[in-house]
């Protein structure tokens, strides 16, 4: 529904004529009249703004350079922007969601919330915008823990009052003999005492799991406990009229791409290859990237640009490796070529500082060659560029249009991108032939590489 149709339906509701208007409006856009006694989607929109809770987590919501981001972030800014209204989030304590939602301090919760058996009857919930399934994790080289028969006599540590001890005391309960040891912890410091051994035992889902090897690259999840749980928003009882947006428009970003894009943005794929290379990621972080550290915060600081995303960057093209050539003949650490050299002003590309400079501006000249996509998509845009070529990544967006996709966004690009390896599509393209998923491979990883980086200085609250 369009702002304008929007801002005449509030008009509306204020009049003597509400329901007769609304209910012709909506019907016209093939809506269904919400139940007159719920006037929550209605309070949302008169006041213009949507209020969320949350709590701090890297997998949730946490800020970076006064920027707020998290998958649950992204989604409730989605979701925001869908219904035409600003966006407020609430952290708190994971233990007062649920008090703050009854009280009317937030419209919704989103922060990951698994709808476990305990907590079914705790509030109303949206459909599943993804599941997951608990599942022990131990330091990878723990080879005694493979079933729930090896926990006898051991000690799991979790998170007080989450779904993790609730599955295990689950599991404790068939008769197995293990300790379920809760502690008011973020998930983060728990695997984190994992990798340094100062515990043997913990919980987390899959999901999350996956995500914290990135920055815990010595631990392994073991076998799962319980069934898997759906994860949804929670509203509180009797709001069917917000709950019914919000499938809404879980299910339209489930087709457009952009439920997939938030969730690969920080989940990634999750795969053996993301995992080990991620390891070495970590060794050649602590060994390699020192040496380079200051003149990227340097050159960063100039360029108005983040180090952290310039030092991602740098990993993906040459793995720290100042004399790095790759078989097409670019070269150095931020792997130039020779007309990109050129064109920048540089003489050597295997220099260090002129790399890293050259490299920088080219990405700043990058984003500016996109001034009709929106500033938070120019920057996916730009690598991809950086990568394959700003005239396939222009390509591809004529691809996206004529499949009736939304040109200017990522997730348009991630599925246009690869269709260029096929002559159907790119036939009839200025630049022909493209080994598309390449690009699309780079700008995840390098948004990987970028979001471990930024987590040395995120400071989360428990």
């Amino acid at each position: 529904m369009d702002a304008g149709l929007r801002n005449r339906i509030m008009g509306a509701l204020k009049g003597s004529i509400a329901v007769a208007v609304v209910a012709h409006m909506l019907s016209f856009q093939g809506c269904t009249l919400p139940d007159p006694s719920d006037s929550s989607l209605e309070r949302i929109m008169e006041r213009g703004s949507i209020t969320v809770l949350t709590r701090d987590a890297l997998h949730t919501h946490y800020t970076y350079r006064n920027q707020q981001a998290g998958f649950d972030y992204d989604l409730a800014r989605a979701f925001a922007d869908h219904l035409g209204v600003g966006l407020k989030m609430r952290s708190v304590s994971q233990d007062k969601l649920m008090g703050l939602l009854k009280s009317g301090k937030g419209d919704f919760v989103a922060a990951g919330f698994r709808v476990s058996p305990n907590r079914e009857n705790l509030a109303d919930y949206s459909e599943p915008y993804a599941r997951s399934q608990v599942h022990i994790v131990a330091h990878k080289d723990n080879r005694e823990i493979f079933s729930p028969e090896d926990l006898r006599n051991k000690s799991v540590y979790v998170r007080k009052g989450s779904a993790e001890e609730e599955a295990l005391k689950r599991l404790r309960d068939t008769g197995i003999p293990f300790e379920v040891i809760s502690r008011k912890k973020t998930l983060d410091s728990l695997l984190s005492m994992v990798e340094n051994r100062q515990i043997e035992l913990t919980a987390a889902g899959d999901r999350t799991a996956g995500m914290y090897r990135r920055y815990h690259p010595s631990i392994q999840t073991c076998f799962p406990v319980g069934d898997p749980m759906p994860i949804a928003w929670a509203i509180a009882p009797g709001q069917p009229a917000l709950r019914d947006a919000m499938n809404r428009f879980l299910e339209q970003a489930q087709k457009d791409g952009t439920l997939h894009a938030i969730q690969t943005r920080y989940f990634g794929d999750g795969t053996v290859h993301e995992y080990l290379d991620l390891r070495r990621f970590h060794n050649r972080m602590e060994s390699r990237l020192p040496r380079y550290q200051d003149m990227i915060q340097d050159v960063a600081h100039e360029k108005d640009l983040d180090w952290r995303l310039i030092a991602a960057m740098m990993y993906q093209e040459s793995h720290y490796d100042p004399y790095a050539v790759s078989h097409t003949g670019v070269r150095g650490l931020m792997q130039i070529t020779q007309v990109t050299a050129l064109e920048m002003g540089i003489e050597n590309r295997l220099d260090p500082k002129q790399s890293i400079e050259a490299g920088a501006d080219y990405l700043i000249k990058l984003m500016g060659m996109f001034p009709e996509v929106p500033d938070q998509e120019r920057l996916p845009l730009a690598l991809a560029s950086y990568n394959v070529g700003y005239g396939h990544v222009r390509d591809a967006m004529s691809v996206a249009r004529d499949l009736d996709l939304n040109p200017l966004v990522w997730p348009s690009l991630e599925k246009a991108l690869p269709l260029l390896r096929k002559r159907q599509y790119y036939a009839n393209t200025r630049y022909g032939y493209c080994r598309g998923q390449e690009p699309v491979q780079y700008v995840n990883n390098v948004m990987t590489y970028y979001d471990i980086l930024r987590r040395k200085a995120v400071v989360l609250r428990s």
